[in-house]
């Protein structure tokens, strides 16, 4: 994410963001004018310190971009013949926004145009190469993994994907809660 993030700033010219490189949350954590969490927050357990932090290193405005369903969401359907049990899907954009409702933050959403979970991003291959993995799948467990996939992905125009549904990406602000 940092090196994509850096992509950008430097694609566009943008100059005055500083990328901190540590794991969050920091014990001493700059303040900035604005925090950004971008993806992050779906698998969180410790939600609640972990906003706590984000607002406490932002002066003016906390930004946070997730999408609905959660991005493991295409993989959910593997979950039960490998373990057993259905897998519990992870929180996402919507419940990120009853959250912060929740902690009485007022908040604005900007909800951006669907994707299609498949598609390619500035000629980017997708995260996952699925029909590559499955060439590799040489140990039981990655045969039958690979049994799943046969019979899950499909392929359009050349694209292959676990799922076709639509994913809806959103860009919440809100401004920091005042500390006393």
């Amino acid at each position: 994410m940092r090196d994509v993030l850096q992509e950008g700033l430097t694609e566009h010219g943008i100059s005055n963001v500083q990328i901190v490189s540590a794991r969050w949350p920091m014990e001493a954590a700059p303040t900035a004018d604005v925090a950004l969490m971008a993806h992050i927050g779906y698998d969180i357990e410790e939600i609640g310190p972990f906003l706590d932090a984000v607002e406490a290193s932002a002066r003016r405005l906390c930004v946070a971009v997730l999408v609905t369903p959660s991005p493991p969401h295409p993989a959910e359907a593997f979950w039960p013949p490998i373990h057993g049990e259905a897998r519990v899907s992870l929180p996402a954009l919507t419940e990120f926004l009853v959250l912060l409702l929740a902690r009485r933050s007022p908040l604005r959403a900007t909800p951006l145009r669907a994707r299609a979970a498949h598609a390619r991003r500035a000629g980017r291959a997708a995260p996952v190469a699925l029909p590559a993995a499955l060439r590799r799948a040489r140990h039981r467990e990655g045969q039958r993994l690979a049994a799943l996939a046969r019979d899950t992905i499909t392929s359009r125009e050349g694209r292959w994907a676990l799922s076709w549904s639509r994913v809806h990406i959103g860009i919440v602000t809100w401004r920091p809660r005042e500390t006393d």
